[in-house]
């Protein structure tokens, strides 16, 4: 089960900026729930998941295209949501609908206690 919001008392807040292309910039203070990257020796790019939990109780799902090429910027994709109203009952649905089910999103899920089996 995805973690409560009382769990998250303990994680330390920090503030983040996400510069985005196409739409405007996104700051918030919260905590870092969960992150994981396919990071790997010799490969020049890689892809970050990260889910974070804002001071507002907003969950934010961030998906970072990293590369160490030269003239190559980060590229960050972000959604927010109310986890606390909108998305209240259903959480986990929520966050899956953004990062789907590739095997990166697997590894953020099972750090977030998201069962990733289908039982039949």
């Amino acid at each position: 089960m995805f973690r409560a919001k009382d769990d998250v008392t303990l994680l330390p807040m920090i503030d983040v900026t996400l510069p985005r292309a196409g739409a405007r910039n996104l700051q918030f203070r919260g905590v870092l729930l969960a992150e994981v990257e396919s990071k790997r020796d010799g490969v020049p790019r890689w892809t970050r998941l990260s889910l974070y939990q804002s001071e507002t109780a907003k969950l934010v799902a961030v998906e970072c295209g990293m590369s160490s090429l030269d003239g190559e910027k980060t590229r960050f994709k972000a959604w927010i949501a109310d986890a606390f109203a909108n998305v209240h009952h259903q959480p986990e649905r929520w966050i899956v609908s953004k990062f789907g089910w590739g095997e990166l999103a697997k590894k953020l899920y099972q750090k977030l206690g998201i069962d990733t089996v289908e039982r039949v």
